[in-house]
């Protein structure tokens, strides 16, 4: 009984081989197949151009009834200029766009000084102001001039 066990085991694996070796070969079949079909398709794509007949363009001259060719002519003009624009760009340098002080490193606290700017000079005005009135009252006991005062108040400054 145990010869029968074993000689059935080996048929199925030969079956089971077999089925395998069948499967194996299909597959290569399709991939054969698909790949004519896709190099098929890509010369009909290269030959045929697609023709649109329910497409109604927006374009004015396009509904008069423009075919690829002179769509194509179209496109070789503005190849041409878009060309002409580049090269018209590349003319100019970098040099000449680029400023060096904006190239260079700023310190670290150069924006809190940009925002503390109005600040300060709002207290440099005060501070002036406080400072002119100082002066005007140390010289009002004293009877002199005003120029004289003002003379004095700006010779302290220098």
């Amino acid at each position: 009984m145990k010869i029968q066990e074993e000689e059935d085991i080996l048929e199925e694996l030969l079956n089971a081989e077999k089925n395998a070796a069948a499967r194996k070969r299909r597959l290569l079949e399709q991939k054969q197949n698909f790949g004519e079909f896709r190099n098929g398709l890509s010369s009909k794509g290269l030959e045929q151009i697609k023709i649109f007949r329910n497409y109604e363009p927006m374009d004015v001259d396009l509904k008069a009834g423009e075919g690829p060719n002179e769509i194509h002519s179209h496109l070789h003009v503005v190849d041409e200029q878009i060309k002409e624009h580049l090269e018209y760009g590349k003319e100019t340098t970098i040099s000449d766009e680029l400023d060096i002080t904006k190239l260079q490193p700023r310190k670290l606290d150069w924006d809190l000084k940009r925002d503390e700017e109005g600040i300060v000079n709002k207290l440099d005005r005060r501070t002036q102001k406080a400072i002119i009135q100082l002066i005007v009252q140390k010289y009002a006991d004293k009877s002199e001039s005003l120029d004289e005062i003002v003379n004095a108040a700006t010779s302290g400054l220098d």
